[in-house]
């Protein structure tokens, strides 16, 4: 049993210490990689657009249809 926890405590320990060595690397790399990405796209985006052009999206309005037969009318009655 003491053996195990041993093992157990040893083994977090070099995770941990593993991790603080190589975990900032690897945090840089991902947000070096994000960063670059987000670059590409504003890139691409900004080449598309002239300067001083404005531009609005707007989703056009979907018609819906209201069938007579959707149900009926149910008059109710409050219970006290």
């Amino acid at each position: 049993m003491l053996r195990f926890i041993l093992i157990v405590l040893l083994a977090g320990w070099l995770i941990q210490f593993l991790f603080r060595l190589i975990g900032p690397q690897l945090l840089d790399r991902w947000l070096r990689k994000r960063f670059s990405h987000f670059q590409e796209k504003q890139s691409y985006e900004g080449a598309k657009k002239k300067e001083g052009e404005v531009t609005i999206n707007v989703k056009p309005k979907q018609n819906k249809k209201v069938d007579s037969n959707d149900g009926d009318y149910v008059d109710f009655e409050e219970i006290e």
